[in-house]
């Protein structure tokens, strides 16, 4: 989920939550202006609401119910949807649930064995059952970025696709910066 939906959806579900735990309130303590606002409604409709107790506790269990509705939605939009974090593979004996980590270290390997590379990150994001992956590195300063990088996206596009069976068909270098290879004497 792109960050400004999300955004909006625990802004609009925080509101939701503090809406419904108002109503809750003012159902629970029965006060004046709610009699009169359900009154009204049991007026127009033609039932006595004020009547019936039942109606009353059908108003809190509604608004819990909105609440926790509430609650919930602000915590998927606070937390993402985490079921989309892995790849589930079925075969004829069972199923295989291939995880976001396993495509990271994957593409980590790779970039280590590549000479001139200082440092990377992985970053795998998974759409339609596809891989996608994002590297952040620092090169050395000795290396021809461009070709090493085109080897680096190659080489993860293999062996993601040779240990896994799964497609990946972006693979981002993010060049972070570059950094001597010589390092100072310890004394």
């Amino acid at each position: 989920m792109k960050i400004k939906s999300r955004a909006v959806l625990i802004v609009s579900s925080f509101l939701h939550m503090v809406m419904w735990a108002v109503w809750f309130i003012v159902t629970i303590f029965k006060l004046p202006y709610a009699k009169n606002a359900i009154k009204k409604v049991g007026e127009v409709l033609g039932i006595p609401f004020l009547e019936l107790s039942a109606v009353w506790l059908l108003v809190v269990l509604i608004s819990m119910l909105g609440f926790f509705f509430s609650l919930y939605i602000f915590l998927i939009g606070l937390y993402g949807d985490k079921e989309f974090k892995s790849i589930l593979r079925e075969n004829s004996i069972g199923f295989i649930k291939m995880s976001s980590a396993t495509f990271e270290n994957i593409a980590l390997n790779v970039i280590r064995k590549l000479g001139g590379v200082k440092d990377a990150r992985v970053i795998i994001k998974i759409k339609n059952d596809e891989i996608h992956v994002a590297v952040h590195a620092t090169f050395i300063s000795d290396v021809n970025i461009p070709i090493l990088c085109e080897e680096a996206q190659n080489r993860i596009v293999q062996s993601i696709e040779q240990c896994t069976g799964i497609k990946t068909p972006v693979v981002k270098i993010i060049v972070d910066g570059v950094q001597s290879a010589y390092r100072g004497r310890v004394e």
